[in-house]
């Protein structure tokens, strides 16, 4: 394990939003309701962290840099503290598709999706279903 300096790790997870954002629109990172964005230590690599409550994912994830290949793994984490996933060998280019795909939409058909996330919107607001 490499003992990493708190401006390594920030510059690392600074680096990692800058491609979530560029790989993502601000109404996709919206959806996730992701808050507590931080940069931390994941199983020893450098990560981003952040906390969401999306249709299909609420809890943790870390988008950590593996150093040696040069790509991402991607962790979700329940509420719990459970690790429920993890994807390893992410390419910079496919961190906003894939965080989306797992966090919000998975394989679901448009008009499938926009039916659950308007339901799922009116329950975290506390509005009457239709």
């Amino acid at each position: 394990m490499t003992d990493y300096n708190p401006a390594y790790i920030t510059e690392v997870a600074s680096t990692i939003f800058d491609q979530i954002k560029a790989t993502t629109t601000w109404s996709e990172r919206g959806s996730w309701g992701a808050h507590s964005w931080q940069a931390t230590l994941y199983k020893g690599m450098p990560a981003l962290a952040f906390r969401c409550s999306g249709l299909l994912h609420k809890g943790w994830v870390y988008v950590a840099y593996n150093e040696g290949p040069d790509v991402y793994e991607v962790i979700l984490v329940n509420t719990r503290g459970r690790e429920k996933k993890r994807i390893e060998e992410v390419y910079c280019d496919e961190l906003g598709w894939l965080l989306d795909k797992e966090i919000e939409r998975g394989e679901m058909p448009e008009e499938v999706y926009f039916r659950k996330a308007m339901a799922d919107s009116r329950r975290k607001m506390g509005t009457p279903q239709e």
